[in-house]
């Protein structure tokens, strides 16, 4: 009985060991946040390696936090709260006119 649990646990353990050298490691992606503060909000930048030319932006409310993408296009950055096609010089710019909007729903 023993011998026979012990098989059955081997033939298991062995191919999934054997599954894990052909799985290819993670990429050395890197994120690099900032931070700011921006009409007496707490803002956090996140830029992640894999999509480059998007920025991940966090604002926290008193009541709740929120998040939305910036999408930067030749030089200048969009984001979908502003539809017709608005671009901005700044991240900061661009993320200041979302909450002055009042979009996000903060408070």
């Amino acid at each position: 009985m023993k011998r026979r649990n012990l098989l059955r646990i081997l033939g298991f353990a062995i191919p999934l060991s054997g599954v894990a050298l052909l799985v290819p490691k993670a990429s050395g992606a890197t994120r690099k946040v900032k931070k700011a503060f921006i009409k007496n909000k707490s803002i956090e930048f996140v830029e992640d390696s894999d999509e480059p030319n998007t920025t991940q932006v966090k604002v926290k409310g008193k009541k709740f936090d929120r998040s939305f993408q910036i999408k930067k296009k030749n030089n200048k950055f969009v984001t979908g709260y502003f539809p017709f096609g608005d671009e901005f010089t700044s991240l900061e710019e661009l993320t200041a006119e979302v909450i002055e909007s009042g979009q996000l729903d903060l408070d």
